[in-house]
């Protein structure tokens, strides 16, 4: 392995190259800036190839001791976000190797490089980098707080004094921002009236009281400002969209919809463009309406007409600085989850495929789609926030205000550990965005055991700053398995629910697992080197031994504990494991299904499974646990058609939870079966109604849930976040 030279201001890897002044990334050519955090550790790495950089190393060169920073988890995401950025997995790395407890170590091949990676090339001014720092805040999450002016220059352009100000300090989740076109006024979504859902806000920029504009029990969100500043539009969920005056005054109802999102002036002030449907990165095919599409209504109100661009599906509709045409997020196909930013003329006509996402993939923006939060003439660009979900920063990228397209690569604005969305912008370049911290946990709410709905509050079980997803819990309802963060890498934990204890069973990594009945094992999987295994650990201690090599995704024990659940091959089928011979025997498969999170009855006549039928669509089936053969899907129980996932079982077999989208939000259900045919009676319920902004069954927590003694178990994300600004107008 190459050392890489002291004076050595371009170090290369495999093909990357790192510029150890300008602090880029740089690959085939496009150059993105990393995070300062990220780069430094970076940097300390490839300066020692194959030498151990512990944590303390890194805490001491990056971490200051007069530095006030939840140091673990920074570095934690610091780390994380290296890896996403190299393309790397911890679990087969490539470039950089966790030693857990220890630090990390860099072990790709580096090769000499000359002094710059670009000859033709003059590199910029090398320029002071963006620190933040995180503070501890609440029950241990992690907040930006403002530093100070922030000097950073570009080739061609005009230095500029960044300040970052904070504009709302509450404990719950202020969202959705939106700033008056002269800079002076805030708008958001809060839930700080303490009704528990979200009304809108207003605020002056500079300072003052919030007004709270909105009270309706529904939630209300997404604010925006007309042009004139006059007026805010926003969304009432399950009504509609209304506009109100910016000071107050009587909402009036534009257009009639369960949920118009992200509602836009156009720059005249005539049109109000929003969009209807599910996220990008939800799976919800079968469910009316599910796939999005924008429409434009007048602002002072009258029919919207839908827009029909020949895309699959639409969302997030920004207007062109002219107001002629819609730039928006547009998916080519929804079994293949192709995405692209479109622009359309405000009738639907002359679709125009910008490829951004594509040129941005290339500059090295991975993730989720990038999300188009408004078009500025002043900034001369789009800015934009990387995903809708889970980790995102804000970005911009300039674009050619008569086609559309990119004229240069995209800028990082934001380089928080917090999830960073949701960016508007002011007239004058002003842009305010929400900063989010989510926190993962497992939760419970006792449930009538006669129609399976929430009969009592719901409970937190666990309460880290780490990320704790459930997994399973015994028969008697005293064990509980779940996957932690805790110790750096994913493993697998284990709670006794009465006293509360908890300790860790894994200690090699564990990407899922599955608890025994009687809570004595836990039959869990991990990757090494790209391959998938499963092994089997006592939950009080010992090693771990092996249990299928060439198996994916445990599924469920058998009743009896001799046999378990496992997913083998593409598409995945289920095969029943005997523990005690090895053997192996297929109980049922698709020929281009997925199934996945098997779970037997109590009384292991049934096994109930979702199954992944293409990108966009779940359901769930059950079928007989047939000794001997595999069933085919002619012999499947259809138990949920329009959209359903992570199927589980009460214990005398006549519910079968799940979760889906069916009403808009992700959450439990209950589907009342026959005991002996296991054919749906009636309409499935809500078991509750997770609609509360500040605690959700998605983003980040996987919808895993077990019913057992009087207990629905479930992982949820609780969320909380501020509004902050970025003024970073050219002096």
């Amino acid at each position: 392995m190459q050392v890489a030279p002291p004076g050595s201001q371009v170090v290369r890897f495999a093909d990357f190259a790192l510029d150890l002044r300008s602090g880029e990334l740089i690959r085939d050519g496009n150059r993105v800036l990393l995070p300062e955090q990220p780069f430094r550790i970076l940097t300390l790495l490839v300066r020692q190839p194959g030498s151990v950089v512990t944590r303390e190393d890194l805490r001491r060169e990056i971490w200051r001791d007069n530095t006030f920073v939840d140091f673990e988890h920074g570095l934690n995401a610091a780390v994380k976000r290296l890896r996403t950025m190299l393309g790397d997995s911890a679990t087969a790395p490539r470039f950089i190797e966790t030693l857990p407890r220890r630090g990390y170590r860099f072990i790709g091949d580096l090769a000499d490089a000359p002094e710059t990676s670009d000859p033709t090339r003059t590199s910029p001014t090398p320029a002071p980098r963006r620190t933040w720092v995180r503070a501890a805040w609440a029950m241990g999450t992690v907040m930006l707080v403002l530093l100070g002016v922030v000097l950073f220059r570009q080739p061609g352009r005009t230095a500029r004094t960044a300040k970052l100000i904070r504009l709302t300090s509450t404990s719950g989740l202020n969202a959705d921002p939106a700033l008056s076109p002269d800079g002076r006024l805030l708008a958001y979504a809060s839930d700080r009236g303490g009704s528990g859902g979200f009304d809108i806000w207003v605020q002056p920029v500079g300072g003052g009281e919030p007004l709270q504009l909105t009270s309706d029990p529904a939630d209300e969100a997404e604010p925006s400002f007309s042009p004139d500043g006059t007026e805010i539009v926003f969304s009432r969920r399950n009504t509609g969209l209304y506009v109100l005056g910016a000071l107050g005054g009587t909402a009036r109802l534009i257009a009639r919809t369960d949920w118009a999102r992200t509602p836009r002036f156009s720059p005249d002030g005539r049109w109000i463009a929003y969009w209807t449907g599910f996220p990008a990165t939800v799976v919800a095919g079968g469910i009316p309406d599910a796939l999005a599409s924008i429409s434009v209504v007048p602002s002072a109100g009258g029919p919207s007409q839908v827009l029909r661009p020949q895309v699959a599906s639409a969302r997030y509709p920004i207007w062109s600085p002219d107001g002629e045409r819609i730039l928006f997020l547009g998916e080519e196909s929804t079994d293949k989850k192709l995405f692209d930013w479109y622009l359309v003329n405000r009738d639907g006509r002359d679709l125009v495929k910008t490829g951004a996402v594509q040129k941005m993939a290339a500059a090295g923006l991975v993730g989720g789609p990038p999300i188009p939060g408004a078009w500025s003439p002043s900034r001369e660009g789009v800015v934009f926030s990387t995903n809708e979900a889970d980790s995102s920063d804000l970005w911009e990228i300039p674009i050619s205000p008569t086609t559309g397209r990119m004229t240069g690569s995209p800028r990082r604005l934001t380089f928080g550990t917090a999830i960073e969305r949701s960016p508007a912008v002011a007239a004058s370049g002003q842009i305010v965005f929400s900063s989010v911290v989510e926190n993962v946990d497992v939760w419970r709410v006792p449930v009538d055991e006669r129609t399976g709905i929430a009969s009592g509050p719901l409970e937190r079980v666990t309460n880290n700053p780490a990320s704790d997803r459930l997994r399973s819990v015994s028969f008697d309802g005293k064990t509980m398995a779940f996957i932690s963060s805790r110790t750096k890498e994913d493993e697998v934990w284990i709670r006794d629910i009465p006293s509360g204890r908890e300790r860790q069973v894994t200690h090699g990594g564990a990407d899922d697992a599955t608890l025994s009945p009687d809570g004595s094992r836990v039959v869990f999987s991990k990757v090494d080197a790209g391959t998938r295994s499963i092994s089997m650990v006592n939950t009080e201690g010992g090693p771990p031994s092996p249990v299928c090599a060439d198996c994916s995704i445990p599924g469920d024990w058998s009743p009896d504990r001799k046999h378990v659940l496992l997913g083998k091959g593409l598409p995945s089928r289920l095969v029943l494991h005997d523990l005690s011979s090895g053997e192996q025997a297929e109980l049922t498969a698709h020929p281009t299904w997925n199934l996945h999170q098997a779970h037997f009855s109590r009384d292991a006549q049934w096994v109930a499974f979702h199954t992944t039928n293409s990108p966009n669509v779940r359901q769930v089936y059950a079928t007989r646990a047939v000794t001997g053969r595999s069933t085919v899907p002619q012999e499947w129980v259809p138990l949920v058609t329009d959209h359903g996932c992570h199927p589980s079982w009460s214990a005398d077999g006549s519910l079968l939870y799940h979760f889906s989208f069916r009403d808009g939000a992700f959450c439990p259900w209950v589907q009342q079966v026959d005991p002996v045919t296991k054919r749906p009676t009636g309409p499935p319920h809500a078991v509750l109604h997770l609609h509360n902004p500040g605690l959700r069954a998605a983003t980040g927590a996987a919808a895993t849930n077990v019913i057992q003694a009087g207990y629905f178990y479930f992982t949820a994300t609780e969320a909380t976040g501020n509004i902050w600004m970025l003024d970073d107008r050219r002096d």
